[in-house]
């Protein structure tokens, strides 16, 4: 009809009217592909724009854009892909974004915008991935981010955000990545993260957190990764975690853990790497640890470990880096351990053992360094 042509007519203008903007506000002249400048003769090839003449996808990764995020973008309610990471944007992200009801993907990971995340971002009610990973963002995480039902990957990391993990992330069901390592994030880690049922990878290392670890981290059954370290946590290490069943990577290094090794995370079948260094861990090494048999990483140094390694880490036969050096671990060295076949990097320095490591098997070994008698 003459109405539905005319609406279509419209739309095409104001698409082509923002994609203009966008290239003046953003340096098109020197953009790696212009491709989109012409949306017409891409609209197929880039899925730029549907039936109607709207824009739905503004893709330009790597594309050399410089400039700021103007507040028209918040004029086309028909978006629904935002993704220009790798570029050199800078400045605040634009509050108007808030109010693309149609928005399921914003990513603006690897620029260099700054100021705060805006609070309205909470309103994409139909958002499934929200990356801006790596840029200059500060302040706060907005509670609001609790608002996205649908959202399933979060990604945060490598800024300089500061404040509490907001407890209304524990809101988010559907969440199978939280991704906020490198930022300056202080406080407690709410038990709230435990209701993530569809958590598959929790990374909060390399901030200010403190407090205890969460026993409901427990609860998290599909989780394939847990790294906390790096942080100034304090505490045990909860029994809890060895219900973990799916966990492969497990790192709570760089802590001030005190107190006894679990012996129930001998319970992680599928586990390769367990770093529990640079903490204040007491007590045994628990001998149930041999039960994990997909570990090919194991530090556990500084700590003030005492007593034998236990003898049974001989069934450890995929283990190929074994770090028990600057303990207090005592009696003979096992040296079947030392014959383990992927076994490349053995340090035992700085401990009392009573006898020297077993000369036969060094040629299995890139680095291997002795322990010191105490």
């Amino acid at each position: 009809t003459k109405g539905t042509e005319e609406a279509t007519d419209s739309n095409l203008k104001m698409s082509k009217n923002f994609v203009a903007k966008l290239f003046e506000d953003l340096g098109g002249e020197n953009w790696t592909d212009p491709a989109l400048k012409n949306i017409e003769q891409n609209r197929q090839k880039n899925s730029i724009l549907d039936q109607k003449n709207c824009i739905v996808k503004i893709e330009l990764i790597d594309n050399n854009l410089t400039g700021f995020l103007g507040k028209y973008f918040g004029d086309m309610k028909s978006l629904k892909t935002i993704n220009l990471m790798y570029n050199n944007l800078f400045g605040p992200i634009p509050l108007e974004i808030g109010f693309l009801p149609n928005l399921e993907e914003l990513k603006l990971n690897s620029n260099k915008l700054s100021d705060n995340i805006p609070s309205e971002i909470g309103q994409l009610k139909g958002l499934n991935e929200l990356v801006l990973a790596e840029n200059q963002l500060t302040g706060k995480i907005p509670f609001e981010i609790g608002q996205l039902e649908n959202l399933r990957s979060l990604k945060l990391n490598n800024n300089l955000l500061s404040g509490d993990i907001p407890s209304s992330i524990g809101r988010l069901k559907n969440l199978s990545l939280l991704h906020l390592k490198s930022n300056h994030l202080s406080g407690n880690i709410p038990n709230e993260l435990g209701k993530l049922e569809n958590l598959c990878w929790l990374f909060l290392n390399y901030n200010l957190l403190k407090g205890f670890i969460p026993s409901e981290l427990g609860l998290l059954k599909n989780l394939n990764a847990l790294h906390i370290d790096n942080n100034e946590i304090t505490g045990i290490i909860p029994t809890e975690l060895g219900k973990l069943k799916n966990l492969k990577s497990l790192r709570l290094n760089n802590n001030q853990l005190k107190g006894l090794i679990p012996p129930e995370l001998g319970n992680l079948e599928n586990l390769t790497e367990l770093y529990l260094k640079n903490n204040q861990l007491t007590g045994n090494i628990p001998p149930e640890l041999a039960g994990l048999q997909n570990l090919t990483l194991l530090y556990l140094n500084n700590n003030q470990l005492k007593g034998p390694v236990p003898q049974n880490f001989c069934n450890l036969h995929k283990l190929k880096l074994l770090d028990l050096s600057e303990n207090k671990l005592t009696g003979k060295f096992p040296p079947e351990v030392v014959s383990l076949p992927m076994l490349k990097d053995l340090r035992l320095e700085n401990n009392k053992f009573s006898d020297d490591v077993p000369h036969h098997s060094f040629f299995n070994f890139e680095i291997l360094r002795r322990s010191k008698k105490g």
